[in-house]
């Protein structure tokens, strides 16, 4: 199963439920390939929409009461590469950010104490994660 999730962060406290989800999988490929990703539609109006991708589903968009920066940006942790995961593996694969003023620092999505960092400093944060798990396929 793969699980898909954002989780959001607010003058450095993280939210109690991610703000979207999705989980999909159990399929007898080894091997699943496609896009996967966070959208987010009038990110500058009060109610914002939401929604998460994968390869061959989505969730519906959700609106959420929150009106994000225009001096917000995206930091990716992975480009065009191919990558593998570890079962029980949480991969961070970006992360959105709104900075007091315009300074912004660089952002290694790899290392725990850069994440950490961005999470103290600034006002909103939020980070997509991926998890890839073993479930048996009777398994609710």
């Amino acid at each position: 199963m793969v699980n898909l999730w954002v989780e959001s962060y607010k003058d450095g406290k993280k939210d109690s439920q991610p703000l979207t989800q999705l989980s999909y999988g159990n399929s007898p490929k080894e091997v699943s390939e496609g896009h996967l990703g966070f959208g987010m539609v009038n990110p500058n109006s009060e109610d914002t929409l939401v929604f998460l991708y994968g390869p061959s589903v989505r969730t519906q968009p959700s609106i959420i009461e929150k009106e994000f920066q225009t001096n917000g940006s995206w930091d990716y942790a992975i480009g065009k590469e191919e990558i593998k995961l570890k079962l029980g593996e949480t991969k961070i694969l970006a992360a959105y950010r709104e900075t007091e003023g315009n300074s912004k620092r660089t952002l290694d999505l790899h290392d725990e104490k850069s994440v950490n960092r961005i999470i103290k400093q600034n006002k909103t944060v939020l980070l997509l994660k991926l998890k890839v798990e073993e479930r048996n396929a009777n398994h609710n």
